[in-house]
Order: structure tokens, then sequence, then C-alpha cells
């Protein structure tokens, strides 16, 4: 209906602009006055700010135009999907319509109990048994029929496959239409990105200079000062090289000193080996000498003690034998004299008594 309004027989135009009659969205941003332009500041730097700010505001408006485009196709898809559902309904409906009227047309033109297939005036049924020769319940008809039939079952087919490629145009359309919305809330999306960064931007001594003389001279400064640096370090390089070649040099010199010195000190080492094992000889040989005067003297030493040890014992018993006569004494009288001269000086006075 749409298309006939217009007077064209696309049934898709192409969608308007969403922004390009809109006036509350300006196209170019307004220029700020001079008066607006803080004390201090030189013109030169107010260009660069009303530039960057031009940018931004175009960045800004393409950002609403490209959000007001995505909303208008989000409509425009919701509005053709609920169209294409409808259209099918109403193409189902007109198919179903169309195919009882088609089916009623052939019952009524040809009016017979069943259709044959006919081509070059021959019955193509299959044949109940063996293939026969005999045609005698054929019937002849004239070629114009056959030919009528043909052209009515290619007519049928070519309006089925027109449907169908008109269904698959139209699904195409919605997948183009689907495509361009992801793509435009895609760029939506990317445009935020771009503005956030350039409002989060951190104005560098290096982005200064960028804008005070330029990316080209710039970047020749930076490079003069790499290489500035690269000769600097080039220098320092060489210096601690040949400190490290000096150190290294007496290193060796060192080195070569305490390997004379240890080879004297292994041949020193020899001899003294060879005086301590002289030493150890004698030492071993006087060691054993001392160690029989050591044991004989002791050998001397406990037999003496031994001795000690045995005297006092046959006192101890001499003693305790008396001992025993004195009490034998005191409990019973004996008999049996005893020597005068085994007596204690007391006892002979009392036998004289």
């Amino acid at each position: 209906a749409e298309a006939a309004a217009d007077g064209s027989g696309d049934p898709f135009p192409p969608l308007p602009d969403a922004l390009a009659h809109d006036p509350g969205v300006p196209h170019e941003p307004e220029l700020l006055p001079d008066a607006a332009r803080p004390d201090g500041l030189d013109a030169q730097w107010w260009r660069h700010f009303q530039d960057y700010r031009g940018r931004k505001v175009r960045l800004e408006n393409a950002a609403a135009k490209a959000a007001a485009g995505a909303a208008r196709l989000a409509a425009d898809v919701s509005r053709l999907s609920a169209r294409d559902a409808a259209l099918s309904a109403q193409l189902e409906a007109s198919m179903a319509a169309a195919t009882a009227r088609r089916r009623e047309r052939l019952v009524a033109l040809h009016d017979v109990d069943m259709q044959l297939r006919l081509k070059a005036g021959q019955v193509e049924v299959e044949p109940p048994g063996a293939v026969s020769a005999d045609l005698a319940d054929a019937r002849l008809v004239h070629r114009h029929v056959a030919e009528a039939l043909n052209a009515a079952v290619l007519a049928r087919g070519g309006r089925k496959v027109e449907a169908i490629a008109a269904i698959k145009d139209f699904k195409r359309g919605i997948y183009q239409l689907e495509w361009d919305h992801a793509r435009c809330d895609m760029l939506v999306a990317d445009l935020r990105e771009k503005a956030r960064e350039l409002q989060m931007l951190h104005v560098t001594r290096d982005l200064q200079s960028v804008f005070s003389h330029g990316e080209e001279k710039a970047s020749a400064n930076k490079g003069a000062a790499l290489e500035a640096l690269l000769r600097q370090r080039e220098a320092v390089h060489k210096k601690r090289l040949a400190e490290r070649s000096l150190k290294l040099r007496k290193l060796a010199k060192s080195i070569d000193a305490k390997l004379q010195q240890n080879t004297d000190v292994s041949a020193h080492l020899v001899t003294l080996e060879r005086v301590l094992a002289e030493q150890e000889r004698l030492r071993q040989s006087m060691q054993s000498v001392e160690d029989q005067a050591g044991r004989r003297m002791r050998s001397l030493v406990t037999h003496k003690k031994l001795q000690d040890i045995a005297g006092a014992q046959q006192a101890e018993m001499r003693a305790l034998g008396g001992e025993l006569d004195r009490l034998r004494q005191r409990t019973y009288p004996t008999f049996v004299e005893q020597q005068l001269g085994a007596l204690a000086p007391d006892a002979k006075g009392k036998l004289w008594k």
C-alpha cells in the first residue's frame, strides 16, 4: 500500500535520514566569542581549544544521529516483522484458496474418474503385469490437449517458484535490516568509546608539543633526543668497558701471583709433611719407652698395696681371734694351758698372783 502511494513498485524504499530535518541538533558547533577566553591564555591555545571543542561537538552530533537512526531502524524492523507475519498469514490463506479453486477447476474441466499422464499420445501408467504391446483399451487424444495440460503444470510451477523467490527476497531484506541494525549499534558503541577517550584524555608535554609545533617537528625533536641519549650511553658503555678491561687485567695478574704462591706453598707443604712424619715417628718411639716404665712402676705400686692390704688383714684376723678367745673365757672355764707369751701383760700379772 505504501509503495502504491509513493507511485513506485519498490516495497522497500530507502529510509530517510533520522536527523536530516531535526532543528534541535546543530550541524556545526557555535564558535565561542573572544570574550569567553580566560585571561592570560594565548590566542593560539584558544584556537586549539576551539578546534578540539568543534571536533567533540561534531562527534557528539554524529553519535546522536547514529542513535536516532538505530532507533528508527529498530522501529522499522518491528513494523516489518509484524507486516511479514500478516503477509505470511494472508499468503497462506490465499494459497489455500487458490489450491482449492484450481482443484475444483480441473475436476470440472476434465470430469473423469481418474487422470492419466499422457505424453506423445501414449499412456504413461504402470502396467498391471507383464508389458504387453496390446493397446486395445488405449485412447487417442489430440496433441493440443496434452500441450494444454503441460502448460497448466508449467504455469502452476512458475507461480510457485515466483512465490518462493518473493519470500526469499523478503527474508533477505529482513536479514539486511538486522545486519544494518547491528552495524549501527556497533558504530554507536565505538563513537561513545571515542568520546569517552577524548573526555578522559590527559594533556601531556608531548601532546602539547604536537599541538604547538605539529607532529613532524615533535617527532624530529624526539628523534634528536633519542640520538643524543644513544651517544651518551655509547660513551658511558665505552668507559665502563675500559674500566672492566683494566680490572680484568689486574685480576689476571693477581691470579698468576696466587698460582705462583700456591706452587711455593705446595712445595713447602711437602717439606713440612716430611718433617712432621719424622717427628711423629720419634714421638711414638719415646711414648713406647715411657709406657713400659709406667707399666713397671704401676705393677710395683700395685704389689706394695697388695702386701699392705694382706698385712692389715692378718693383723685384723689376729685381733679377731684374740677377741674370740676372750669371749670364750668369760662364758665358761677352760683348762687349756696357754703360752705366756701369747697373753697380755695384765693377764700375766693376774696368773702369777
